[in-house]
């Protein structure tokens, strides 16, 4: 997606952050830039389609969509409906996104589910759960034609090769997670 132009930010979270994050900057005395538009969504209450639109943004424009750190919370309906939507937009689009696949083993599962079971105390369960396989399927029906799916352990041991921060195994937290990118 090289040569788009001047680059407008729509950066979308769930209501409640949203305001965390606007409380925060003010707090902090950090202006916003013009190109920077907040949009808060709840993917299981709103369509992402209806709150970007009313926020400004054109789905005839080229768009590369990082959805980190949502897929695991939403169920597999939602987080399908917003795949969906990000498939309708006017190529070239890209969506990166991080989920998580289920456990290979019964200490993973059982340590993943003590996972879920903490983050759900706190009112953020875990709802979706993907094989790389059936992600890329899900991709591929959806007109996505180049998709590259990593563990985030091999991405971050790739950047941090060599660095005394990224030394042995992998933390177990970052074992069932993976980083995706598909673009058409």
């Amino acid at each position: 997606m090289d040569n788009v132009g001047p680059l407008h930010v729509f950066e979308v979270d769930h209501p409640a952050t949203q305001a965390w994050k606007h409380q925060r900057l003010a707090a902090s005395g950090i202006d916003l830039p013009e190109r920077l538009t907040f949009v808060p969504v709840d993917f299981e209450t709103d369509t992402l389609a209806k709150q970007l639109e009313t926020a400004g943004f054109s789905r005839t424009d080229p768009a590369v969509f990082v959805w980190l750190g949502v897929v695991f919370y939403l169920t597999p309906d939602a987080a399908r409906t917003t795949l969906e939507y990000i498939a309708r937009q006017s190529e070239p689009v890209e969506v990166i996104f991080d989920y998580l696949q289920p456990g290979d083993t019964e200490e993973d599962r059982a340590r993943m589910q003590a996972r879920a079971n903490r983050g759900a105390a706190v009112g953020e369960p875990w709802f979706s759960y993907f094989t790389p396989d059936d992600i890329a399927a899900q991709l591929r029906g959806l007109g996505f034609t180049d998709i590259e799916d990593h563990s985030a352990a091999d991405l971050i041991a790739g950047y941090l090769e060599g660095s005394a921060e990224f030394e042995g195994d992998p933390p177990q937290s970052l074992r069932p997670v993976r980083i995706l990118r598909a673009s058409r």
